[in-house]
């Protein structure tokens, strides 16, 4: 018995189903129709490479080789156009006129889950894609995205302060709170904070504890003497 090939195929939204075929190197045309995408010639398949590029992949063509290997992940959207956006200085191509900050977030990848997504604006001006907006590829001009490590405001004994950790430690915090933090026998801090995120909006954080925190949380930090 011939060995089966496995390709996974997902939607616009990135979910993805797994079909398997005897040929190692299908036609478009097999791998929709295996997919159950009917008609087939209503739909644009696009074959994901390794450095996370898109290529068009027609009924007719066989999928693409990289190296010694051939395409075995791909996107299937009906539609008969693709529209271009930017991501990171990379131009993609996708077959929906829009796409969602939660699809955009799948493609950057789980190694880039701490950083924002920010569309750049032909006025200069910005947005940060949360997972529930969209970017509409179907205006006028092709869109930028750029990813960037995710920053938080926070208030500290009233300062603000800035943050990429999304989760601060008890040490952190007092580190945050203090440029030279009181020392000595018997020293002791306690840490409340509130507005925190809908998990755990207020609290207090004991010694080796630590807290997840979102723009606008606020801490009161103070050292005490233990008598």
């Amino acid at each position: 018995m011939s060995a089966r090939h496995q390709f996974s195929i997902a939607d616009a939204a990135l979910d993805i189903k797994v079909v398997e075929l005897d040929h190692p190197k299908p036609t478009g045309l097999q791998l929709l129709e295996a997919a159950g995408r009917s008609p087939p010639d209503q739909y644009i398949l696009l074959a994901v490479l390794p450095n996370g590029d898109f290529e068009e992949v027609r009924l007719a063509e066989h999928v693409p080789n990289h190296g010694a290997e051939s395409s075995h992940s791909f996107i299937a959207f009906r539609s008969d156009r693709l529209y271009r956006f930017t991501l990171d200085g990379r131009q993609k191509a996708w077959g929906d006129p829009r796409i969602s900050g939660s699809v955009l977030a799948k493609l950057i990848g789980a190694a880039d889950h701490d950083k924002d997504i920010v569309l750049q604006r032909a006025d200069g001006s910005e947005k940060i894609i949360g997972p529930n907006d969209h970017v509409h590829l179907d205006d006028q001009g092709v869109e930028h995205l750029v990813t960037r490590v995710r920053s938080y405001v926070i208030f500290i004994n009233g300062k603000r302060k800035t943050t990429t950790k999304s989760n601060l430690t008890f040490e952190e915090l007092i580190a945050l709170a203090f440029e030279n933090p009181p020392t000595g026998d018997g020293v002791q801090f306690t840490i409340q904070f509130t507005r925190g995120p809908e998990a755990n909006p207020s609290g207090t954080l004991l010694e080796g504890q630590s807290v997840n925190i979102k723009n606008g949380i606020e801490f009161d930090v103070t050292p005490t003497n233990r008598s």
